[in-house]
């Protein structure tokens, strides 16, 4: 067992012909502080690392840098940095976690032209990268026998990451708190139809202001956040299951199976079942 990001625990699992990075699978971060509203947890990074959030939403500090962190955005942290997260709910947070030393970031960094092995963003929105991410990830998790790409791609991918961060400050606390409960939501309801209007009644929200409001917050628009929600969760089921990719595509939310095909191509680089074969 080894200390996880954020202050959490789980079963660490190191990439073959890959010593110096390794994957925490579904960290939970539900520490005493982070249950109360004002309370902070924090900590320093050991190493380098590249988080999903899967659940929870939460404040983000780090170097003087702040973000609304939701499901489906990216946590990128450097080795030794501090940081801190204050949960906006009491069920705190899981993420998975892929760490990497410097001696794995180091030829990432020389490909690149890139002076040194740090990422420049602190964070990055849900998004088409962080859904190519999530798909990364989970070869890594299955350890298929591309994991070493796959974990170099994440590398590259997050080290390229030079701006997107979520911005916590232009929005009110009460319209933050409402955009949140919409985020919450999609994350429970993703495969339902989910409407602009549905969504901004459910924050109490005109159109327009919800639309503005979410996009500041997430750092995309509401429709784009529930098709990428609906792509990582094909993704993750056309890895776990031999269903019908048409079966899978009608349950995450897609009533257009040539639509479907499009965007995961779109994200994955690959077409549904080309991404089942790996």
């Amino acid at each position: 067992m080894t200390a996880g990001a954020f202050g959490g625990r789980c079963k660490s699992l190191r990439l073959a012909r890959r010593p110096h990075c390794r994957l925490q699978g579904s960290v939970s971060c539900l520490s005493r502080a982070s249950r109360c509203g004002g309370q902070s947890a924090g900590g320093i990074y050991s190493e380098a690392c590249v988080a999903l959030v899967l659940s929870g939403a939460f404040v983000y500090q780090s170097e003087g840098r702040t973000a609304v962190t939701v499901p489906g955005g990216l946590v990128l942290a450097n080795r030794h940095e501090t940081f801190s997260c204050q949960h906006q709910s009491v069920e705190g947070n899981r993420r998975i976690v892929v760490f990497f030393s410097e001696k794995f970031l180091e030829p990432v960094v020389e490909e690149l032209g890139r002076g040194t092995p740090r990422f420049r963003a602190a964070s990055a929105p849900p998004s088409r990268l962080t859904a190519l991410v999530s798909g990364l990830l989970i070869r890594i998790a299955r350890q298929a026998a591309d994991s070493d790409e796959a974990a170099l791609a994440i590398a590259e991918l997050a080290l390229g990451c030079a701006s997107g961060r979520l911005r916590y400050e232009g929005n009110s606390a009460a319209d933050t708190r409402r955009v949140l409960e919409v985020v919450r939501h999609i994350n429970a309801h993703f495969a339902e139809p989910c409407s602009l209007d549905d969504l901004a009644s459910i924050a109490s929200m005109s159109r327009f202001r919800f639309a503005r409001r979410f996009r500041a917050v997430t750092g995309e628009t509401a429709n784009q956040y529930v098709v990428n929600r609906r792509l990582s969760a094909a993704a993750a089921r056309l890895a776990a299951t031999a269903r019908p990719i048409s079966e899978i595509a009608y349950d995450v939310g897609f009533n257009d199976l040539s639509y479907f095909n499009a965007c995961f191509r779109s994200t994955f680089g690959c077409a549904p079942s080309a991404w089942r074969r790996h």
